[in-house]
């Protein structure tokens, strides 16, 4: 079973505190590229993000998101997600669903599958109804371990393991691809550890096929991991179908004791414009290589709604300097 990448991923008193208001939280301060974006460019939001208000009241979430100027959403929990009963949808209907985005002009032209999603009608009916041209794997099971009903994360430690786990996630894309859609894995900051010299990530990238498996390049992960998104830009374009548009905060230091979260570093995740990355080369290079699909997402906020205002506009704001 594949299991949700946020599934035990839950708002804390401790982040509330970190968190404090949006507004007073410094923008990037290594703006100094010359390059230019697109100001105009689509952005949307995983619905994770939003999962609480979305639970309680689905069509008034999505008309707020709207309301904000976000012109796309990302489900998430697609095949069921354990921890959180009724997700995806809470209740509503597919085509319930589908005239909701319809009438407020959101496309959802990817989705994050948290279960095995294996009814070909269901995923048919998905994919045609809200506009699914990916499906996409948030968090790889072999990066879980369950000890006496507790989770944590764990690292592959050898180089057979990381293959075993490129050989499932290759097998799956090829599924998702022979029935007419596309797939893509997503990243967390576990996909950096090196393995035999080589990056995890490297290890997945090279040991697929690229026409069936794709990247959803998480930038906040990347950054959490002390890689520089620009660069895993670069290196992994070519497979990049779309990015979770996400900063870093540097300032906020984290070990495994601090938190009750699965990945405490989640703490320093950010919306755009909230830590250290400077988004306009990186929107210059999306532009140009035409990778749309740009998600607005932090993963444990207690203030959803002003964070992904704060990074829209961040990430238009840097454009029309």
């Amino acid at each position: 079973m594949a299991f949700g990448r946020r599934h035990f991923l839950k708002s804390s008193a401790a982040f509330a505190t970190l968190a404090g208001t949006p507004l007073l939280w410094s923008c990037s301060a290594e703006q100094t590229s010359a390059v230019t974006c697109n100001s105009t460019s689509d952005y949307g939001v995983q619905l994770f993000m939003f999962r609480d208000s979305f639970a309680k009241d689905q069509k008034g979430t999505l008309a707020n998101i709207a309301a904000m100027g976000f012109s796309q959403v990302e489900p998430f929990g697609l095949g069921g997600f354990i921890g959180i009963p009724g997700a995806p949808f809470f209740g509503l209907s597919i085509d319930e669903l589908a005239t909701t985005l319809q009438a407020l002009n959101l496309k959802t032209p990817t989705a994050h599958v948290s279960g095995k999603l294996d009814d070909l009608n269901h995923t048919n009916e998905l994919a045609t109804k809200l506009g699914i041209d990916y499906f996409i794997e948030p968090l790889a099971e072999e990066l879980l371990a369950f000890d006496n009903g507790k989770v944590s994360i764990t690292v592959p430690d050898s180089v057979d393991k990381v293959l075993h786990m490129a050989e499932r996630i290759n097998l799956r894309g090829k599924k998702f691809h022979d029935q007419g859609f596309g797939f893509a894995y997503h990243n967390h900051h576990m996909e950096f550890t090196k393995v035999e010299g080589k990056t995890i990530l490297d290890w997945l990238m090279e040991n697929t096929d690229p026409n069936y498996v794709k990247l959803q390049l998480d930038l906040g992960w990347v950054a959490v991991a002390d890689v520089a998104p620009l660069e895993a830009l670069k290196k992994y374009g070519k497979r990049v179908i779309g990015c979770h548009m996400k900063d870093r905060d540097y300032h906020v230091q984290v070990s495994p004791g601090d938190s009750e979260q699965l990945m405490p570093e989640a703490l320093q995740v950010k919306a755009p414009g909230q830590g250290g990355i400077d988004f306009t080369p990186i929107l210059a290079y999306l532009d140009e290589h035409n990778i749309q699909n740009r998600y607005v997402e932090v993963d444990v906020t207690a203030t959803p709604y002003e964070d992904a205002r704060f990074g829209l506009a961040h990430l238009q704001n840097v454009c029309r300097k």
